[in-house]
């Protein structure tokens, strides 16, 4: 029996707005009486997107109509606008942890440092730029209460310009480590999946004690990955849970891959360490060999259109990459 329906809208830092049609119902009433306690911890990085950041806390706090017991704790990463104060004075009014890191440390680094604070029996790596109905924390916390022992659990993820469209579903690692949504199974109830998003990252606390935390030589971009097949190595499950949803504004359907030497660097160069960690020599060999004709036909091509600099990008990545050097390159 349906008691409420009404719209709900949510604003963003591209002044435009997503509406959701929500239905409270008596079973969701009753979901949030009886699930099991479960402490979460929800990590907010920000770099340069104060506004954004707000956003997405308020509507955090709005979840606790639902689901009461989590934390929110905001870390700026090194920030060069005014993101310190519009977030120090937030958390101050909403009695949030808040934490300036005072350079950029990255997103793997960064969300350490509020993951080695964190209170939680599980920890919520969350974009800030994502956007979720009411129930989204109550939900992710049923996940955990459903799947107790396995190292982390992703949301359905949709793209936010596409908003009927499925970003993530579940992530698959082929044979040549390149990093694909799954969706050859059902993907209507929880499913194991091989690795998940950073945009939605739930980790387990026990798993952290196992696994460790995020590598920070990754700086940004499949740091997420290399979590995962971590913990796949030390027998943990992944999972991917349909019931809980989130629109991602950063996945822009509309946006190339890796379109500008910040991403190409990163995005080539960690994939290279990827294959060096977790590889044996016969492996590493095949996969570089395969990767580095990739790069240095993107080099020839970039130089052509004479666009040098995602030719440094790539450039860089290759030779970071073989060394396995975690350098900070071409930094905002």
């Amino acid at each position: 029996m349906v008691l409420a329906s009404f719209d709900m809208y949510w604003k963003t830092g591209y002044g435009s707005q997503i509406v959701f049609k929500v239905k409270v119902c008596e079973e969701q009433k009753k979901l949030s009486t009886t699930i099991m306690i479960i402490m979460l911890s929800v990590i907010l990085l920000n770099y340069n997107q104060p506004d954004m950041t707000i956003d997405c806390i308020e509507y955090l706090l709005k979840n606790k109509n639902y689901y009461d017991d989590f934390e929110i704790i905001v870390i700026d990463n090194g920030s060069n606008d005014d993101s310190v104060i519009k977030l120090a004075e937030t958390t101050s009014k909403y009695n949030l942890c808040f934490i300036n890191n005072k350079e950029n440390l990255g997103f793997a680094e960064g969300n350490n440092v509020g993951i080695k604070v964190s209170k939680g029996e599980w920890v919520l790596l969350l974009n800030n730029d994502t956007v979720f109905k009411e129930d989204f924390i109550l939900k992710m916390a049923k996940a955990a209460e459903d799947n107790p022992n396995s190292a982390a659990i992703g949301p359905k993820i949709y793209y936010y310009d596409a908003p009927s469209k499925v970003w993530y579903d579940g992530g698959k690692i082929t044979k040549h480590y390149n990093f694909v949504r799954d969706s050859s199974e059902n993907s209507e109830d929880y499913k194991q999946v091989e690795w998940i998003t950073g945009c939605a990252l739930m980790i387990n606390r026990k798993a952290l004690e196992k696994v460790g935390l995020l590598d920070k030589d990754f700086f940004m971009y499949n740091e997420d990955v290399d979590w995962c097949i971590r913990a796949k190595k030390s027998g943990l499950d992944l999972i991917y849970t349909p019931y809980a949803k989130i629109w991602h504004i950063g996945s822009k359907t509309t946006t190339e891959n890796f379109k500008n030497s910040f991403q190409i660097y990163y995005g080539y160069r960690n994939k290279l360490f990827i294959i060096h960690k977790n590889t044996n020599q016969l492996e590493y060999i095949h996969l570089t060999f395969i990767i580095l004709s990739g790069i240095c036909y993107r080099i020839i091509e970039s130089i052509a259109q004479r666009n040098f600099d995602s030719a440094k990008g790539y450039w860089f990545a290759m030779i970071d990459g073989l060394r396995y050097k975690p350098k900070k390159r071409f930094l905002r």
